[in-house]
């Protein structure tokens, strides 16, 4: 079903919208290849280059000879799918062939035009640089660990880093502090229950 509907939209001229849900069903279980643009609602550059990439999604040489189908995913709205990618501006670019991951970047990426992209899609991408295997998707532990770490990367001035440090600080007090809460009261109830004891004791000799 994935692939048809894979199919139907690349011959269509669409770009598959991909989300958090769908992008590792889509674009890793099909032996297609995919050029995706990662934009947001508010980034006009990215509004521009769509209509470019949705010409190429109907070009016969891309998707009927190469199998190359177009995409995008909105940063914004699927930060887990960003994060995983290592996406930190807009646009950006990245074509997934053959299990491994290839950045497109030159001079003109912004304003590159149908015969740029086409060039970089059949063949420049062998030469746009060293290509990363494709990331695995993120467990909530490693998504939460790079939310943190984009926020602290962000964090210019450093006043993140020691409002973290300073509330795990008071945590650690507060636990502290309950835990010899605890402990005097376990004590104290161990030391009234042995003055009653005595108590009893005193007056069965009586």
């Amino acid at each position: 079903l994935s692939i048809l509907l894979i199919n139907i939209t690349a011959s269509t001229g669409f770009l598959v919208e991909l989300t958090d849900a769908t992008f590792e069903q889509l674009t890793q279980t099909s032996t297609d290849s995919w050029f995706i643009l990662f934009h947001t609602k508010s980034c006009s550059t990215c509004t521009k280059i769509k209509p470019t990439l949705e010409a190429l999604s109907q070009d016969p040489d891309l998707y009927e000879k190469n199998n190359i189908v177009f995409g995008s995913v909105d940063a914004d709205a699927n930060q887990p799918t960003a994060l995983r990618f290592g996406i930190s501006s807009v646009p950006t670019l990245i074509y997934l062939r053959n299990g491994q991951m290839y950045t497109y970047s030159s001079a003109d990426e912004f304003t590159a035009t149908r015969k740029v992209f086409k060039k970089f899609l059949l063949s420049g991408y062998v030469s746009a640089g060293e290509p990363q295997p494709i990331p695995e998707p993120l467990s909530s532990v490693q998504y939460i660990g790079k939310v943190y770490q984009r926020m602290i990367d962000s964090d210019r001035t450093g006043l993140l880093k020691y409002a973290v440090m300073l509330m795990a600080g008071v945590l650690g007090f507060t636990i502290l502090v309950l835990i010899v809460a605890i402990i005097k009261s376990k004590i104290s109830s161990s030391t009234s229950s042995s003055e009653e004891e005595d108590g009893d004791n005193k007056k069965k000799e009586q």
